[in-house]
């Protein structure tokens, strides 16, 4: 067994890997070997790009010794995606489901269940116990942290953009060594009532200097009129970096966002989806994956699951929270006296004339 190479091998000459393929990027380590078997455990946590994980990495790998691919885990929270589509049999895919009661070994599942259900105080139909226990799809956006987004009415595709006639907040996140950064850009045009996400990438593995690099081309894109970032512990030297040898020349600085009330900025966040303020677009579609599939990891909803990415919603956060949009929403004309009561003015200042003008004022 090597732990720092993730691999076991037997004496037979049988190879096993263990491999962390948590983002788009990390499809590279597994791009370009040969598979006899791929197992893709918790695959509700894969999110979007597991689809390209496979068509790009494994599939290839397992062509020429027609290998197999399995994907397993509990289902998701929603009913759609790569994982939603093949444990359905949609995709070229076998499924088999089974539950604590088909395992031979477990003593008395009939009595397990009931006591979950009494001690939790739930009824058959709790999403929760039909999902985790019961290994049945369901749609649950109460354990969603974005359950506002639809995309049948917050994903369209954004007006012509004009920097010069739009507001635009650039949300930024920053990663480690080990977890990639974030970037969000969101504008409004002049005269709407609606914000866009106009981009949304995430970067793996970048120095505070690299990626100030792909600030600085994002910023010479969209001109925003502000950037917000995190700029608490491990994010500091990225601001820094930023302000201290780019800002001047690229005329913005990165201020710090409030990291503070994270479920209150997540409701107005939601409360945009849901009256169709806050509009995903095609380009922002990496935002798109995470908003989908980001559940709460706690029933206070203080913090999202760590097995999930949730980079570009923090950089959402970040930004829709300071975005001034709304500063150029059209408003609308103060109503005009109908043409009656402007008459009746006339008529009282010509009173008034000749009240003055008589010395019997009584007679007018």
């Amino acid at each position: 067994m090597s732990e720092h190479e993730g691999s076991i091998s037997t004496a037979s000459g049988a190879q096993f890997r263990l491999v962390g393929v948590d983002d788009k990027a990390a499809i590279e380590k597994v791009r370009g070997n040969k598979y006899r078997l791929v197992i893709l455990d918790e695959a509700s946590t894969y999110q979007e790009h597991m689809r390209r994980l496979i068509n790009d990495a494994f599939r290839p790998g397992l062509g020429d010794v027609r290998g197999t691919i399995v994907l397993s885990g509990t289902p998701g929270y929603v009913c759609k995606g790569y994982w939603f589509d093949a444990a359905n049999e949609k995709l070229h895919y076998r499924a088999w489901h089974w539950t604590l009661r088909e395992n031979p070994h477990f003593p008395e599942p009939d009595v397990e269940l009931a006591a979950v259900l009494a001690e939790n105080k739930w009824t058959d139909e709790e999403p929760t116990y039909r999902r985790e226990w019961l290994g049945l799809w369901i749609s649950d956006e109460s354990k969603l942290v974005f359950g506002g987004y639809d995309p049948s009415r917050n994903k369209f595709a954004a007006p012509a953009f004009d920097p010069a006639h739009w507001i635009v907040t650039v949300g930024l996140d920053y990663g480690t060594q080990k977890d990639p950064s974030g970037i969000v850009v969101l504008g409004t045009p002049r005269g709407e009532d609606l914000t866009f996400a106009l981009f949304a990438r995430k970067y793996p593995k970048l120095l505070p200097d690299e990626l100030s690099a792909e600030l600085r081309a994002v910023v010479t894109q969209y001109k925003p009129d502000r950037a917000v970032g995190d700029s608490g512990g491990l994010g500091a030297p990225y601001v820094e970096e930023w302000n201290r040898r780019h800002a001047t020349d690229a005329g913005i600085t990165v201020q710090a966002a409030s990291k503070s009330e994270k479920l209150a900025s997540t409701e107005l966040v939601n409360g945009a989806f849901r009256s169709s303020k806050l509009i995903i677009t095609p380009e922002a579609a990496e935002l798109e994956d995470e908003v989908l599939y980001l559940p709460w990891f706690d029933e206070a909803r203080t913090k999202s699951h760590p097995a999930y990415d949730d980079h570009l919603c923090d950089g959402l956060r970040y930004a829709f929270k300071e975005h001034t949009g709304y500063v150029w929403i059209t408003k609308p004309e103060p109503p005009q006296p109908p043409h009656e009561k402007w008459s009746t003015i006339d008529q009282r200042k010509e009173r008034n004339r000749k009240r003055n003008q008589s010395s019997d004022w009584w007679d007018t």
